[in-house]
């Protein structure tokens, strides 16, 4: 914050650590409530998809718009990791479009994977350069660079990536 109101300065003067405390946790109640908004203006869309495959064309379409990423897929897994059976959700237009997998060049099967196993997100501004993904196969293949994928229910991942 900027500017302290007038109480966390008195208590800034009487314990400075406590004034910072207070301080970070006022931060993060702001950012949660603008992440509410944000998801309360969203919802009337998300309620009118209507289908699953709907509720993903409107989350692709939103993390386009929001990252401005060339690529967002919503990612269906099944099968084991180790012999995935994936289906995109393409956007086409207005119209979501389900399809075989893209095409290798795009997406790292083993991230999406990783993050269907942990069901934890997973980020990289460089994967070639970062310890957790440089390794992969799929990675070097492909050079993925900035990506993030992100679990969506319990087999399906919302998968960003921009190859610059």
């Amino acid at each position: 914050m900027s500017q302290s109101p007038s109480s966390l300065k008195r208590v800034r003067s009487l314990d400075p650590r406590l004034a910072d405390d207070l301080e970070a946790d006022f931060g993060r109640l702001i950012q949660a409530g603008s992440a509410m908004a944000w998801a309360q203006e969203r919802l009337p869309r998300l309620v009118q998809a209507g289908s699953t495959t709907g509720v993903l064309h409107v989350l692709v379409e939103e993390a386009r718009e929001l990252t401005g990423v060339p690529g967002a897929w919503a990612l269906s897994w099944s099968g084991s990791i180790d012999r995935p059976s994936v289906e995109a959700l393409a956007v086409s237009g207005e119209t979501p479009v389900i399809r075989a997998m893209p095409t290798p060049e795009a997406i790292s099967k083993t991230i999406v994977g990783q993050v269907i196993h942990d069901r934890r997100p997973a980020w990289s501004d460089d994967a070639l350069a970062d310890q957790r993904f440089g390794g992969v196969e799929s990675v070097q293949a492909i050079q993925v660079r900035s990506m993030g994928c992100l679990p969506v229910g319990t087999s399906g991942v919302l998968y960003l990536h921009d190859p610059e």
